[in-house]
């Protein structure tokens, strides 16, 4: 490996197949995480009832939902980091 902040790095785990498997995980969480609340609001919107649903955890999440799509978005927008990421990474 090599050293680099103290740690060592094997770069025999960071080949082409990584980021793809990244990105997987990525979109499986977010499609999980989006379709766990779905259950709840059909059983509610058929039974024209809210019964077994807080208003305070759909605002709650939703605010939650929010903050992580500004807090990524500021990441993957931000032009230091991604020179930063580059100087990392030789230029890819």
């Amino acid at each position: 490996g090599v050293s680099k902040g103290g740690s060592t790095l094997d770069h025999s785990l960071h080949g082409d197949v990584w980021p793809y498997v990244s990105k997987i995980f990525g979109y499986v969480y977010f499609v999980a995480w989006t379709i766990s609340n779905w259950p709840q609001i059909l059983l509610n919107f058929h039974s024209k009832s809210t019964e077994g649903l807080s208003v305070d955890y759909v605002a709650v999440n939703l605010v939650g939902f929010v903050c992580y799509a500004i807090f990524n978005s500021s990441f993957y927008w931000s032009k230091d980091l991604q020179e930063a990421y580059e100087e990392d990474h030789d230029g890819d």
